[in-house]
């Protein structure tokens, strides 16, 4: 003997529900941004220490002995993808040229200027074996670092 759906089914009601009490509306107001923090201030240049580290780190990612998780905070969004086009092109370019070898590289002279505050562009030399490649960069003054906004290599 089978019994049907309805009968083994529990009877459903609905219980009658209270409004909750209206929530309250946030009052929002617009503030004006916080003044730069006195113990934060825009150092005279970075260290060229920095930019040729950064500088030869940006050469080996575009060389494709480095991956551009190793540039880290050190660079913005942008100027990563701008590093990975770069490192994509190059890598068609050694396909074709078929090259080997890993030769040894050092960053030479390094250009700095100042076109406004908290922005600094430099470019530096990057010899690797008889090449030299000239790698240019923006970088802007960002929650307490430098960091590269632009790059460029020629």
């Amino acid at each position: 003997m089978s019994q049907s759906a309805a009968q083994l089914a529990p009877a459903l009601r609905l219980a009658p529900t209270s409004d909750p009490a209206p929530a309250s509306v946030p009052d929002l107001r617009a503030v004006p941004p916080l003044p730069a923090s006195p113990a934060d201030p825009i150092p005279a240049n970075p260290d060229s220490r920095f930019i040729q580290s950064l500088a030869m780190i940006i050469f080996e990612v575009i060389e494709g002995l480095r991956g551009a998780h190793q540039l880290g905070t050190s660079v913005t969004l942008q100027a990563t993808r701008q590093i990975t086009t770069l490192r994509a092109a190059r890598r068609d370019q050694l396909t074709v040229l078929r090259a080997t070898g890993n030769p040894v590289r050092h960053v030479g002279r390094i250009r700095i200027d100042r076109p406004a505050t908290g922005i600094i562009e430099t470019a530096a030399i990057v010899q690797a074996g008889r090449r030299a490649r000239a790698i240019a960069l923006r970088l802007e003054w960002e929650h307490g670092r430098w960091r590269a906004t632009e790059v460029a290599v020629l």
